[in-house]
């Protein structure tokens, strides 16, 4: 049973953002007749597919606050469970001034599939007391009944999440829409989308590591 540090944040139902049917237009031109519903729900399913192949859904969680000798706690989760939360990249310890105190080693805990973060031992010693938080750096993953997602993904990414929907309504067979020789390009589009994406996550990585340069003298 999860006793749960309590978090900030409020559960927002969806992400706050630009809703996937914004897509359906540029869609909808690729797909000759194809009801506006079933490319909707292909380009959840790529919106899906996407962020799983990519881990471009990075964000930095609400703060959870240390219970003394608890060693399971609840990731924070403000989208009323229409986002999952795929992997952890990083969990924190830090200060009520905001102040990173650690780093906690990957091998001290796991996550479940139940969206728990276990702890080998406590963060927090049984009887201690503290105001210092745990953060966690977790890539996202909205579940396909996930209507929007937010506007800075939206538009860094909307090419590649309706090309795969594309990509898969064009390998249907005997529709008005089926075009399985030109399918391949999506797939094509697709997958530069996703390259691009794991490349941006790398150097993002590379420059948060770099050392600062020296001052002049």
């Amino acid at each position: 049973m999860i006793m749960g540090g309590t978090f900030t944040g409020t559960a927002v139902g969806t992400p706050a953002g630009v809703e996937l049917s914004g897509l359906l237009d540029e869609a909808a031109v690729q797909l000759p007749e194809c009801p506006d519903g079933h490319i909707t729900a292909k380009l959840r399913a790529g919106c899906r597919m996407f962020f799983e192949d990519s881990w471009a859904w990075n964000e930095k969680l609400a703060a959870i606050a240390l219970v003394a000798g608890q060693t399971q706690y609840t990731i924070p989760n403000p989208y009323n469970y229409t986002v999952d939360t795929l992997a952890v990249e990083s969990v924190k310890r830090v200060s009520a001034a905001g102040i990173v105190l650690s780093t906690i080693d990957a091998s001290l805990y796991t996550v479940g599939d139940d969206n728990t973060l276990e702890f080998i031992a406590a963060p927090l010693a049984t009887g201690a007391t503290t105001t210092d938080t745990l953060t966690i750096q977790a890539i996202r993953w909205p579940r396909e009944t996930c209507t929007s997602i937010p506007e800075k993904l939206f538009n860094r990414w909307r090419g590649a999440i309706a090309a795969w929907a594309i990509w898969q309504i064009k390998l249907e067979k005997g529709q008005p829409w089926s075009d399985r020789e030109g399918a391949g390009a999506w797939l094509e589009t697709y997958q530069r989308g996703v390259e691009q994406a794991i490349g941006d996550a790398i150097k993002g990585r590379k420059a948060a590591c770099r050392m600062p340069e020296p001052p002049c003298m």
